[in-house]
Formats: structure tokens, sequence, C-alpha cells
């Protein structure tokens, strides 16, 4: 059985278009709800990998780690809940730019998609990163 590529590289852009939907729907439901600090550290939630269970000895310890932002469990999930779907979507885009890149039948695509993670990359990532991206996208584009 032959797989078409063009079905899955669009397969994948509904998904993302999807998932980027939702993901924002669900920020401003976590914004709007007062639960976007839920979670003060990152990538975890008070430490843990998923959001605690919530005992009372995990309670008590949790609200020593971080006194600043006292633990609530509704607000967490929601938080980690937006986290996880972020991360999903972020990975969904890089699996997209990998697949324009390596795959000759996308080489339409690859200029295009390269300005846009370029731009991406600038606009929301650090003072460091936008050089060390720059760099690195002009050295993969200029052979």
């Amino acid at each position: 059985m032959k797989i078409n590529l063009n079905r899955v590289f669009l397969n994948l852009l509904r998904l993302g278009c999807l998932l980027a939907l939702v993901v924002i729907i669900l920020g401003a439901y976590v914004r709007l709800s007062d639960a976007g600090l839920g979670c003060p550290d990152w990538p975890g939630c008070y430490g843990k990998l998923i959001v605690p269970e919530g005992s009372i000895s995990q309670v008590e310890e949790m609200n020593l780690a971080y006194p600043e932002r006292l633990f609530e469990k509704d607000k967490a999930w929601k938080e980690m809940l937006h986290r996880y779907l972020a991360s999903a979507l972020g990975f969904l885009i890089l699996m997209l730019a990998a697949l324009t890149w390596f795959k000759t039948q996308f080489l339409s695509v690859r200029l295009f998609s390269s300005i846009l993670l370029l731009l991406v990359f600038n606009i929301l990532s650090v003072p460091p990163l936008p050089s060390i991206a720059t760099t690195l996208l002009f050295l993969t584009i200029v052979p």
C-alpha cells in the first residue's frame, strides 16, 4: 500500500489548524478563569510532570515550596491541559517543518515555511535566540 504524502501533509495541516484553534480558545478560558498561574513552575506542575493528587501533606509541601502561589487543583489542571495541548501543537509544527524539508515533493513549501519559522522564532523568543535561529536558518538555506 502506497502512502500519499500530499494527503498526509494536508491532514496534518488540518489537524494543526484545529489544534491551534483549540489552544487559543483554551488559553482564553484559562486566562478568564484566573488559572494562568495554576502551576507556578515549568514544564511541570509543582515539581511533578502531571498535576499532583493534592493530599493534605502534598498540599502543605507545595504551599511551602511555592508560597506566592497556593495550590488549587482545578486551576492547575486547566493550566496543564493548556500546556499539554500547546506542546502537542509545537511538536506537530516541527513535524510539518521536517516533512517539508526532507521530502523533495514539498520544495515549494520549503522557502515559505522557512521564512515563517524565522519570523515566529524572532518575534516570540528571548533575545539571544533570534541570532541563533537566523544563523541556523541561513546555514540550512544556503548550500
